[in-house]
């Protein structure tokens, strides 16, 4: 959020109007409605509808003409009329009391007007925020295991794994890497499985058939085996399904 929008929804400038800042606010305050023209429209805005709220609710005291009428009358009259001016006073008293209120009413309105509505900004700045740090977490996680990735496939030795007559089509890598000791299996065109079966990886090691492990064909990414040092030649088999 900009200087400018914080100052907008802070109420400060409420505050300013109404005089109710400090003298080091005050200076703050004018300070930013001299570099903002947005700020000095929304002050006048707020002094705007002040006027406007009171002479919506303005009462006119009794004239001076009026009260000399009263005291140019007879005492009964007088009586009379000081009785009705005392009332027309309290209510004049009455409907100021009642103007002020409505005038309290809509200052405090305003204010807490634009802090709520900075809030909820606040609220979806905040959500956008974390929507952008889970994107970015997950755009780096990716490029991490890129990286990685082509690591493997720079630094390893690449086998390929080529299908049967009964499945002349079917191939497979393996990334073997000596020197890390570690290998991966990218199934890159494999049959699908039977549900109770389930492909194998094996190693010939001085002449014996070595497990290694078991993968998923639908992956599309390289999914980890076991290493085994000395491995003369590596093979598929298809094995039922390990419950």
């Amino acid at each position: 959020m900009s200087e400018k929008d914080r100052i907008l929804h802070s109420g400060l400038i409420e505050q300013y109007v109404l005089g109710l800042l400090e003298e080091e606010e005050i200076l703050e305050v004018e300070s930013y409605l001299q570099r903002y023209p947005e700020l000095r429209k929304h002050k006048e805005a707020i002094e705007k509808s002040m006027e406007l709220i009171l002479m919506q609710n303005a009462i006119v005291p009794p004239p001076n003409t009026l009260k000399q009428e009263f005291e140019s009358n007879d005492n009964t009259s007088n009586e009379k009329h000081n009785s009705s001016s005392l009332s027309n006073n309290n209510r004049w008293v009455l409907s100021l009391a009642s103007s002020l209120v409505l005038l309290s009413a809509a200052i405090t309105f305003l204010f807490y007007q634009g802090r709520r509505d900075a809030e909820v900004k606040l609220v979806s700045l905040e959500s956008q925020y974390e929507a952008l740090e889970t994107t970015c977490k997950r755009l780096q996680a990716q490029h991490e295991g890129w990286e990685k990735e082509q690591h493997l496939i720079k630094n390893s030795h690449r086998v390929v794994l080529k299908g049967t007559p009964l499945a002349p089509n079917a191939v497979a890598l393996v990334y073997w890497n000596n020197h890390e000791k570690i290998a991966y299996l990218d199934a890159l065109n494999l049959p699908l499985t039977p549900e109770n079966k389930e492909y194998q990886l094996w190693a010939d090691v001085d002449g014996v058939m070595v497990n290694i492990g078991t993968f998923d064909e639908t992956k599309g990414a390289l999914q980890m085996v076991n290493y085994v040092p000395h491995a003369e030649s590596l093979n598929v088999t298809l094995e039922p399904k390990r419950q």
